[in-house]
């Protein structure tokens, strides 16, 4: 933002930031790639979409992004609520369903393609 490159960060500290992300997704921490300090994924991902913001805007996608991002930090990855089928009901057939249905619009809601 000030004109100045960012701080060179190696691969390996990539890679173990890339396996942290995957590791704790959204429930956890992620590793601010400003500060290089973990810090709660909620956060981090907000940092993330103050940076892409204005191209979000311009590509007339900020409202669609900033709502998909905030259901997944408010009822967590598809992961979590496989996870959570899971320990719920001890059954696959939960496990699978929720997957499928994760994120799906219910009858009431747009789909985000201008069908209903």
């Amino acid at each position: 933002r000030a004109g100045l490159p960012p701080t060179p960060v190696g691969v390996t500290a990539l890679r173990a930031w890339s396996w942290r992300a995957a590791r704790s997704g959204v429930e956890g921490q992620l590793v601010s790639p400003t500060t290089g300090t973990p810090a709660a994924a909620g956060d981090v991902v907000t940092e993330l979409l103050q940076w892409v913001d204005p191209v979000l805007a311009e590509q007339h996608e900020d409202e669609e992004v900033h709502a998909v991002v905030t259901d997944i930090l408010r009822e967590g990855s598809g992961a979590r609520v496989q996870r959570d089928a899971y320990a719920t009901h001890h059954q696959w057939r939960e496990v699978i369903e929720a997957a499928l249905t994760q994120g799906t619009p219910t009858a009431a809601e747009p789909s985000g393609n201008g069908e209903v």
